[in-house]
């Protein structure tokens, strides 16, 4: 499942916890992180903008 993108000024995120779904594996999780800068704002609410970086490595952890 894809899970939605977030924009953050900080420098670290907590998944929250209504995404651990339990059950006998563990889920595990990729991420990967652009620096981006805000051009604007969709009729949603949500944020537009437009990488400054390239892509960070894909990283992964394990929630058992």
């Amino acid at each position: 499942e894809q899970l939605p993108l977030v924009w953050t000024k900080a420098t670290s995120w907590r998944v929250p916890p209504e995404l651990y779904v339990g059950g006998p594996s563990p889920q595990r999780f990729y991420w990967q992180v652009w620096v981006m800068r805000q051009t604007g704002v969709a009729e949603d609410g949500s944020w537009i903008g437009e990488p400054l970086s390239p892509a960070g490595q894909v990283r992964s952890f394990s929630w058992r």
